[in-house]
């Protein structure tokens, strides 16, 4: 991922038909390697290969039909239904809730650093700093669950994440922010110019969009959503494995996707959020909102 990362970023920056050829060769490469591997699994596990044979339907078929589309929706619930009567109920919802955090360098944060003349090339540097501080996690991840216990490296890793989402939004009112709470400017929409406007590789501003007048607050943003990628991933391992623990091997895989499904719906509601205030001068109160929620849900954890 950092090497894909790196060189479709910084090709880009350079040509974009380069930064193309680049994506479509690491997208070939995945996909063989996956290919390779699927055949690997495919000959190492022999039930595999035998097909189940299938009867005719009959009459008796389609009320079976209603009755799986049933069991579907009634597994379906049930797993949420075991997720908030489980023990991890709230460990599972504080970890949920991480997926709505746009600080949590997603999509539409980048989106956000390009609005602010960042280059493909910058963006590259920004995402192999957050790999690094994410690999730090699994390192660290045994040795704080000896030393202070399971429960005591979650608050850890919540208490790290807190602080650096703090300094996110702190960020938004340092200068150069185009936060419209944070400056005098009126926020008709992305104030854009029609004069040339410099660029290089590491900064190149949009088609019409102007260049800020200080870099001091993207430098924070990006530089607090780096760092709290340490904090996220030690939080992340520490709920897993009190899913494990917890939870009862019969119930594990139900809750587990229960789980899965809630982390789908916060996802969604970020990508909602960063709809409904995509300017650039009012993507500040997508942040404030969706970092909002998990300092919430952790402070109850």
């Amino acid at each position: 991922m950092v090497l894909s990362t790196a060189l479709s970023g910084f090709s880009i920056s350079l040509n974009q038909a380069w930064g193309a050829v680049a994506v479509a060769s690491f997208n070939i490469l995945a996909m063989i390697i996956q290919a390779i591997c699927l055949v690997k699994t495919y000959n190492l596990i022999p039930a595999l290969s035998q097909k189940k044979t299938k009867k005719e339907p009959d009459d008796s078929d389609e009320m079976k039909i209603v009755d799986k589309i049933k069991e579907a929706l009634k597994t379906f619930f049930g797993g949420w239904a075991l997720l908030f009567t489980s023990k991890v109920a709230i460990p599972g919802l504080a970890l949920a809730t991480l997926y709505v955090n746009i600080l949590g360098l997603s999509f539409p944060l980048q989106g956000y650093g390009r609005e602010n003349c960042l280059s493909e090339a910058t963006i590259s540097i920004i995402y192999i700093g957050s790999a690094v501080s994410g690999f730090l996690a699994p390192i660290s991840f045994p040795f704080l669950k000896r030393t202070i216990g399971l429960l005591g490296t979650a608050c850890a890793g919540a208490i790290w994440q807190l602080i650096f989402v703090g300094l996110g939004i702190y960020g938004l009112f340092t200068k150069g922010s185009p936060y419209f709470l944070a400056n005098e400017k009126q926020c008709i929409d992305d104030l854009v110019t029609d004069e040339e406007v410099f660029s290089s590789y590491w900064l190149r501003c949009p088609p019409g969009v102007n260049m800020p007048d200080s870099f001091v607050s993207i430098i924070v943003i990006f530089s607090a959503a780096v760092a709290q990628r340490w904090g996220l991933w030690i939080f992340d391992m520490s709920v897993t494995q009190m899913f494990q623990e917890k939870v009862d091997a019969d119930k594990r895989n139900r809750t587990s996707a229960g789980h899965y499904s809630l982390c789908s719906v916060f996802e969604f509601l970020m990508y909602g959020l960063a709809l409904a205030w995509g300017s650039s001068c009012l993507f500040g109160n997508a942040i404030l909102v969706s970092s909002g929620l998990p300092n919430i849900k952790k402070n109850e954890f």
